[in-house]
């Protein structure tokens, strides 16, 4: 039989995929994508160099979204590097107006004519990125039908089109680089994916805390083990060589709650010297996923994905729901929904609650994202809280909802992970490490 050649297998979903993302890029704002905006320019029109300082000290006439504080870019420097660089190379397109347009309050830059350019300008390293993450998908497959599946399948998500094109999160640029570690693994370049792992902290903090099952999994000896650790912890302490010297920045980007919210998932343990103590359950979780895995797969490296999306997925289901978050579990999902069809169901509850928690958080109306394009419609249909509360507070709902997804999380982190594996080791989850 003869075979379609490359641009009909993936060339269809590709003009697809990319026309759903480019349709939203211009059209969708939200009060984040904004505050994040305005701190990425500081580097392209002020050459601030140090973002978390100047913001520190941004006096409150000054700034743009006083409601959220002064210290509201708490995300480690490369994200602030790359995507400010990213601005500083596009500036001919975006023009001096955006300067004062973006240093203004919302529904005054949302109105400003440039809008729609400086908003596609915006999102366009995401694009970068999303479409890295659809091809990295398809190399951790041999098969022909597995790529395309797995190609289709991401192409068509809405998690990461909802979040990094209504949201304007960058969530993808620390995602696709946890799927560069796992797919160095399956290469056989396991250094590589543990400095992957760090370069990915260097935009969110969350691969740190895949990096210790990285290094039990993937390492072969304790030495190597330790390397592997060393290797993630300094790529990770590279990217923050510039803001060493800054109090501020070091505070901001390990004191602030979203770095902190890790920890904010707990229960309650007995009294000690007066104070009531809290067993942080994601710590928890992967001290049980770190002695199973000492237990059941040193030195199995082609388990290491199943790991990952464990961790990935009780983190979100007890301990964040911004939808963003989601993002980071969803490539793995992809692997797992194109090797083992028989978490499908899993799958579809993790999908539909995580929608529904993350679309909850949106008070106001849903079409808000849309003001650049009709103020008065955006603003005339009703959100998804407003919808819920006639039948039970939206926080009821949401917290319903999040049950339901921290059950899936812990139902597939049992049957995949914590469960003796009954497969032949050529049918394991993710494969056997291709040949180098």
């Amino acid at each position: 039989m003869r075979l379609r050649p490359w641009w009909w297998q993936y060339g269809l979903w590709l003009l697809l995929g990319v026309g759903l993302r480019v349709l939203v890029m211009p059209t969708a704002a939200y009060g984040d994508l904004h505050a994040i905006a305005y701190a990425l320019h500081l580097l392209p029109y002020n050459g601030v160099w140090d973002v978390y300082a100047a913001l520190h000290n941004l006096p409150e006439a000054e700034n743009p979204v006083a409601w959220m504080g002064t210290d509201f870019f708490p995300y480690p420097p490369l994200t602030y590097y790359l995507l400010g660089g990213a601005m500083l190379l596009l500036r001919p397109l975006y023009g001096d107006a955006f300067s004062a347009a973006v240093s203004s309050p919302f529904p005054q830059f949302v109105a400003q004519p440039g809008i729609f350019l400086w908003l596609t300008l915006y999102k366009l390293p995401f694009l970068v990125a999303d479409l890295a993450m659809a091809f990295l998908l398809t190399a951790c497959f041999s098969a022909p039908a597995q790529k395309r599946l797995a190609f289709r399948l991401w192409m068509l998500n809405p998690v990461p089109i909802i979040a990094a094109y209504l949201f304007g999160q960058f969530d993808l640029l620390p995602a696709v680089l946890v799927l560069a570690a796992y797919l160095a693994v399956l290469r056989g370049w396991p250094v590589a994916g543990a400095v992957a792992l760090g370069l990915g902290a260097g935009f969110k903090s969350y691969p740190l805390l895949l990096l210790p099952l990285y290094a039990l999994v993937v390492g072969r000896s304790w030495q190597q083990r330790g390397g592997y650790g060393l290797a993630g912890l300094a790529a990770f302490a590279l990217t923050l060589l510039p803001v060493l010297g800054s109090p501020v920045a070091l505070k901001v980007i390990f004191g602030s709650d979203p770095s902190r919210r890790v920890l904010q998932a707990g229960i309650p343990l007995g009294e000690n010297l007066g104070n009531v103590g809290t067993a942080y359950l994601v710590l928890l979780f992967l001290t049980v996923l770190a002695l199973h895995a000492w237990r059941t797969a040193l030195g199995r490296p082609e388990l290491v994905g199943r790991y990952f999306l464990a961790v990935l997925l009780l983190t979100y289901g007890f301990a964040f729901s911004h939808l963003q978050w989601f993002t980071w579990s969803v490539p793995f999902l992809v692997l797992d929904w194109v090797r083992q069809p028989a978490n499908r169901p899993a799958h579809a509850v993790l999908y539909l609650a995580a929608l529904l928690v993350g679309l909850s958080w949106q008070v106001g109306p849903f079409l808000e994202f849309f003001l650049p394009v009709s103020p008065d419609l955006a603003r005339a249909l009703p959100s998804l809280s407003e919808l819920v509360e006639p039948i039970m507070p939206i926080g009821d709902a949401a917290n319903i909802w999040r049950s339901a997804f921290a059950g899936a999380a812990l139902y597939w982190t049992y049957t995949n992970v914590l469960q003796e594996p009954q497969e032949k080791p050529d049918t394991l989850w993710g494969g056997q490490p291709d040949p180098k």
